[in-house]
């Protein structure tokens, strides 16, 4: 099921699914300041011992949620709202704060979990377990990577796909599966990339962000943040062949405005 709303209908669903929640309850805006209606019912709903997850930006929180809260993800770079629980979703214009639900135009789309609204439902969950680097627990799908893969082995961009359930599915040098753990293509030649050996060390480039110097941000930033955290995995295929796990075994660097990424076999 998919209906659209407007501001009115937004709060009549928002509180119908948190009322309705009978297991989870994921909120995903960058600003919260909830009112006090929502309050009682997210209080209520931890005390019945639903799990409560915020999605926000910390920095920018205006009150403390921990009262509501489960857990409490931090994004940054959060611009997007959705407000889930375990069979219905509301992704929205709207922030869960009380002077936009009380003042704003807003718009937003209902999607229930069954008949047309399934496909919708799914992917709405697997790009929150992105965000969340895929640590709520039981998701109404928890991806894991098949790790059967053959080094020598070519694959296709479908077989890929089935394997890692990228949530980008276009042309990308660094990609996240739906794991949390990250795939990258090598490919000899490629422009304006340009990957280099050095003895057991291959020295990754990063992907472009826009003009001029390279930021680190989107793969980059990925990337950069696996250097030292053993609990990511890197698959590294070289022209669509399986070459491997490597890890970064040198702190990434600039060089001559160009990400580099040190990578040994693992």
């Amino acid at each position: 099921m998919i209906k659209f709303l407007t501001t009115q209908g937004i709060n009549y669903h928002l509180e119908e699914l948190l009322k309705n929640a009978n297991s989870k309850i994921i909120l995903v805006s960058p600003y919260f300041k909830l009112q006090r209606r929502i309050k009682e019912i997210l209080r209520n709903k931890k005390q019945q011992g639903i799990e409560i997850f915020f999605v926000c930006r910390i920095n920018d929180l205006k009150e403390p949620l921990e009262e509501y809260s489960t857990r409490i993800f931090d994004v940054p770079t959060l611009h997007a709202k959705c407000y889930m629980n375990e069979n219905e979703a509301i992704l929205t214009s709207l922030n869960l704060y009380e002077f936009s639900q009380q003042n704003n135009e807003e718009m937003g789309v209902y999607v229930k979990n069954q008949n047309d609204g399934v496909a919708i439902y799914k992917e709405m969950v697997l790009e929150v377990a992105r965000l969340c680097k895929n640590r709520i627990p039981n998701q109404t799908t928890t991806p894991t990577d098949n790790l059967s893969l053959e080094i020598g082995t070519k694959y296709s961009a479908v077989q890929l796909q089935q394997v890692f359930n990228f949530a980008y599915q276009g042309p990308g040098g660094i990609k996240e599966s739906a794991s949390g753990n990250i795939v990258l293509f090598s490919n000899t030649g490629r422009t304006p990339y340009t990957d280099k050996r050095a003895g057991n060390i291959l020295y990754y480039q990063g992907q472009n962000t826009g003009g001029g110097e390279q930021k680190l941000m989107y793969g980059n930033k990925l990337l950069y943040d696996s250097y030292g955290n053993s609990k990511i995995k890197i698959f590294l295929f070289e022209n669509s062949t399986y070459a491997g796990e490597y890890t970064v075994v040198e702190k990434p660097y600039l060089e001559q405005g160009k990400w580099i990424f040190p990578l040994s076999k693992k």
